[in-house]
């Protein structure tokens, strides 16, 4: 992408929602449903349930791990692709697993159909209010379960990703930290504006995928940097794996205002995938779940 909407943006945008036609042919429908009015009975929505946020009934399911005690827990809400469902990425990535061993609360909301991240998605012609959703959310789990306000972070894939930036900007002050999976908005900027405070962001892309190609990625990362006030920055290879033959790229942008650092992975020879999902099993040793967790742990807010 570029600073402008040109005519390759538009088509790239037009691939994108092209893919979320075709996920929808596989399992749902193309536009958004929206859900049916009803009057929420008192608890409803605490473990996976539903919220209201903007009038509208909005799901989602949650993974707690077991005996959380009085400890302040954090939060992790993950966004899937266009075209899914909270509960068909929290099958796929495999991490309430990680979860229960770092002891995290883990969301994973429902879109409608998309999700509304300012690409023209049909959330977005529909006139939701996403960030909307993600704040009433937040505070809907910190008033039923002992959330560290402190550690809430988000994950995306794909559409989800894309909103994740959009988040990063506007909800900059209840965030820990950002990453987004198989995305990269050059324009961020001019389509969410600026966050308030630095805010820490990861990225994970491959150099074969067709709708948000990597370079584009490494622009966003870069750009990020640049707001985070990075004064450092290194690129290494990771340690090949015997499990495959892949080759990921690694780029730390440190020395950041308020420790809000960048880091940035470009997977040689992945497509649009989240690396480590059970849809895609050909990356075997790199797993996005887990540098998702491990980022996350890294970055409570203010440290």
């Amino acid at each position: 992408m570029h600073q402008r909407l040109s005519l390759s943006t538009s088509r790239r945008l037009a691939l994108v929602l092209g893919l979320a036609s075709g996920l929808a042919a596989c399992g749902g429908s193309q536009e958004p449903t929206l859900p049916p009015e009803a009057v929420p009975n008192e608890g409803d929505g605490v473990l996976g349930q539903y919220v209201w946020a903007g009038g509208l009934r909005r799901t989602y399911t949650l993974f707690v791990p077991d005996n959380p005690g009085g400890q302040s827990l954090p939060l992790l809400i993950v966004l899937h692709g266009a075209g899914g469902s909270g509960q068909g990425m929290r099958s796929a990535i495999g991490l309430d697993a990680l979860a229960s061993r770092r002891r995290f609360v883990v969301a994973y909301p429902d879109g409608l159909g998309t999700w509304a991240n300012g690409l023209g998605t049909s959330a977005d012609y529909n006139g939701i209010d996403d960030v909307g959703f993600i704040h009433t959310l937040i505070g809907h789990l910190a008033a039923n379960l002992p959330i560290d306000r402190r550690r809430v972070h988000v994950a995306g894939f794909s559409d989800g990703a894309t909103m994740c930036y959009q988040l990063g900007c506007r909800l900059t002050t209840e965030l820990a930290s950002i990453t987004a999976v198989s995305s990269g908005v050059t324009i961020f900027q001019e389509l969410y504006g600026k966050p308030s405070e630095p805010v820490p962001v990861q990225l994970i892309s491959g150099t074969l995928d067709p709708i948000f190609p990597w370079r584009d990625v490494v622009t966003t990362a870069r750009q990020w940097a640049a707001l985070n006030d990075c004064r450092t920055n290194k690129t290494d290879t990771l340690p090949d794996s015997p499990d495959d033959d892949i080759q990921v790229s690694r780029t730390l942008y440190s020395d950041c205002d308020a420790g809000a650092d960048v880091r940035l992975f470009i997977v040689v020879g992945l497509g649009h995938t989240w690396p480590g999902a059970t849809w895609d099993p050909t990356i075997v040793s790199f797993s996005a779940s887990q540098q998702v967790m491990d980022f996350a742990v890294q970055h409570p807010r203010g440290s």
